[in-house]
């Protein structure tokens, strides 16, 4: 063991192994972004009422140049069934779109998300590139809650939708998202 002086003057400590001591501190990427530059959302939706059985309702398009990331969705329902997240593309068509007003995760900055995001009861035109997840509303009232180690990465100019999967229930709910140009 020993100490080992840098370039810079200061010491650090070497084992017999010739290993450097350090102390290190292990945050996930969207704490560290929310605390770097507060680019970290909640899009909150309330009584959605999809018209029927497989019909979308969440829409999020990526109009940014930076990716984001879908990093958990939290759903209830006041009937038990399946929210699926999904890739899409095409041009939504809307029955009576509602804009979501993202909200900043963070006071005191309030960065500007660079995307669309609206519900709806029944929204077409698009077209499923494929399920990412389903998300399983196996009681009512009951909070749902899918978290991804991977996230759901939406490049700039792609798009998800949320799709309910029975003819009945009102859904509620937030989906997190943060803009991540780290890779």
């Amino acid at each position: 063991m020993g100490f080992l002086q840098g370039t810079s003057g200061k010491f650090v400590d070497v084992t017999e192994d010739e290993h450097l001591k350090v102390d290190s501190v292990t945050r996930t990427k969207d704490n560290f972004i929310n605390g770097d530059s507060g680019k970290v959302w909640s899009l909150p939706f309330t009584a959605i009422d999809p018209a029927g059985a497989s019909d979308k309702f969440f829409y999020l398009k990526n109009t940014g140049s930076v990716p984001l990331r879908v990093t958990d969705i939290r759903i209830s329902s006041t009937v038990v069934g399946i929210a699926y997240a999904q890739k899409v593309s095409g041009t939504p068509s809307y029955v009576g779109a509602t804009a979501i007003t993202p909200v900043s995760r963070r006071t005191g900055k309030n960065p500007t998300l660079q995307a669309t995001a609206n519900t709806d009861t029944d929204i077409t035109g698009l077209t499923d590139e494929g399920n990412w997840f389903d998300l399983p509303c196996d009681s009512a009232g009951k909070q749902h809650h899918l978290r991804t180690s991977s996230n759901m990465i939406i490049d700039p100019g792609g798009a998800m939708a949320l799709e309910w999967d029975t003819s009945t229930g009102i859904l509620t709910g937030t989906v997190s998202v943060v803009e991540n140009g780290i890779d």
